[in-house]
């Protein structure tokens, strides 16, 4: 078994990162400013000098994954790995590795890693159709997920990174030349929001003011490729489906829920011990999903479900 020391910043999150690096036999350092939490230090800076970070895991809040990660480089740590939907912008993620050119930057990508992929090698992918649409599962409405300062964005930093990711990984490329289309949309008004949502706590006098709905488009060589997301959608049941129409052949639909943990594990692993060619490729899935997630635009669109089809 190979030593290694991951440090876990935000205990949130966070949790899941330290199990599946405890099931991998690694050492874990916890760090969460939350006294209550009982992690080994509250702050990155408190950890000694003479301790070697191997891999670090930014799970806090969009708003201070920057601030942590640069702890966490100055601690010159050889892996820094980031929660989606990384930094504020792509600016800042290039900057970042220019300022620690020797930690290697990575975003969190765990859906790259479930083995349905398994299914579509040596298959020809003509459209890939990725639906991760919500009746309603708002993450705590009027917390930080919904305060566009701290969040930076709603369902367009939240679901669309997992969706992009997922459709670089069935092709094994990048996938939005500079014509692609990315929209999202504010549907909803506090006011209009109850504690009904499946998921968070609901905070009447937070803040709301986040895209709640996002539809991106493109096509590379002769592939097709939407993805559609919502935390809040006038349908009747969550609809949570990857599409992919093969040529001359069955169309293959999965059905998925939350990603399984065995997933953040080989994903761990990959950016633990990954050949240079493996990083470089990562970074450019990487600085692809910061470029599309910059690019998106508010506008008003109609996605009607019913009319979506592979």
């Amino acid at each position: 078994m190979v030593h290694k020391t991951v440090c876990v910043v935000g205990l949130g999150i966070g949790k899941l990162y330290v199990d599946a690096c405890n099931r991998l036999g690694w050492a874990v350092i916890t760090v969460d400013q939350n006294a209550t939490l009982t992690a080994d230090y509250l702050s990155v800076d408190d950890i000694p000098d003479n301790i070697q970070i191997d891999m670090g895991i930014v799970c806090t809040p969009n708003y201070t994954h920057l601030r942590v990660a640069r702890q966490l480089g100055y601690k010159h740590a050889t892996n820094i790995v980031v929660e989606k939907p990384g930094f504020f912008c792509l600016g800042d993620w290039l900057g970042f590795q220019q300022q620690f050119p020797i930690s290697r930057l990575w975003m969190v990508k765990n859906n790259q890693f479930r083995t349905l992929f398994e299914d579509l090698q040596g298959k020809q992918i003509e459209k890939i159709q990725l639906l991760w649409l919500n009746k309603n599962r708002i993450p705590g409405a009027g917390s930080w997920f919904t305060d566009k300062y701290k969040s930076y964005g709603g369902v367009s930093r939240d679901l669309i990174p997992h969706l992009i990711s997922v459709a670089q990984r069935s092709l094994s490329r990048c996938i939005a030349p500079d014509d692609f289309v990315a929209q999202f949309h504010q549907q909803y008004e506090m006011k209009q929001l109850q504690d009904d949502s499946t998921y968070g706590n609901y905070n009447a006098d937070g803040i709301y003011d986040v895209d709640d709905c996002a539809y991106f488009s493109s096509k590379v060589d002769d592939v097709s490729i939407e993805c559609f997301a919502s935390w809040k959608l006038d349908i009747d049941t969550d609809v949570i489906e990857w599409r992919f129409k093969i040529k001359d052949g069955a169309n293959l639909t999965y059905g998925v829920g939350l990603c399984p943990e065995s997933a953040y594990e080989t994903m761990l692993q990959e950016y633990m011990f990954a050949t240079e060619e493996t990083y470089q490729q990562h970074q450019q899935y990487d600085e692809e999903i910061h470029k599309i997630i910059d690019g998106f635009v508010d506008r008003e669109f109609v996605v009607l479900y019913s009319k979506l089809s592979i």
